[in-house]
């Protein structure tokens, strides 16, 4: 009768059933590839990939760099900007363009219509100053929605303080602007009740902006 097989001490090689190496985890099991020069305790270089991983730069920092992207910008982007998105530059506040305001070189191809109306007595009325200056040429209305041409209101605004009392100066608005041009000669120094009224062309306001969807 023959003798059961000693087994093996602690620490050797234990025979594998499987056919694997039975002295895996040995120094001599696997020998490293020819092309790798690093030392003992550090890792062999992936397939053919730089050290820095994924493309990013050798500075270890991967957090903040995305795959092939600096560290500071993300994907290839650059700084967040305050008023949101990537890489844009500030948005810049554009100043509103100048209007040419009339003066005396103003030709016949001016479209102001409207005039500026000083030094009016307190107690003046809309209808007057209609009447005196439609003379003259045809005082525009104010559009509305509802009504007739002829009921709505006229162009003429006369303003007011706080208490609602009339600061003696207004705006009034022709249909035809060589009517607006010519009431300075016709009207400039015209007494109202011993107020001798200063007319001239109102200033152009600078046209609005297109609203955006």
């Amino acid at each position: 009768m023959e003798a059961p097989p000693a087994a093996p001490s602690y620490g050797g090689a234990v025979p594998s059933p499987y056919g694997a190496n039975p002295v895996y985890g040995n120094d001599s099991a696997v020998p490293p590839p020819t092309s790798y020069t690093g030392g003992p305790g550090s890792y062999p270089p992936s397939y053919g990939a730089p050290a820095g991983g994924y493309g990013g730069d050798a500075s270890g920092d991967y957090r903040g760099a995305g795959r092939g992207g600096p560290p500071s910008g993300g994907y290839g982007g650059g700084q967040r900007q305050s008023s949101g998105g990537y890489g844009g530059d500030a948005p810049t506040s554009a100043e509103p363009p100048k209007v040419k305001q009339c003066d005396e070189n103003c030709g016949d191809s001016c479209d102001n219509s409207r005039i500026y109306i000083s030094n009016l007595p307190p107690d003046v009325a809309i209808e007057e100053l209609r009447e005196l200056f439609g003379s003259i040429g045809i005082v525009a209305r104010i559009k509305q929605k509802r009504g007739y041409k002829d009921q709505w209101p006229y162009s003429i605004k006369l303003y007011t303080d706080d208490s609602g009392k009339n600061k003696g100066d207004g705006v009034l608005s022709y249909e035809d602007p060589s009517a607006a041009h010519s009431a300075r000669g016709f009207f400039n120094g015209y007494d109202i009740r011993g107020h001798k009224i200063n007319v001239t062309m109102a200033e152009k306001s600078a046209p609005r902006a297109p609203q955006s969807f």
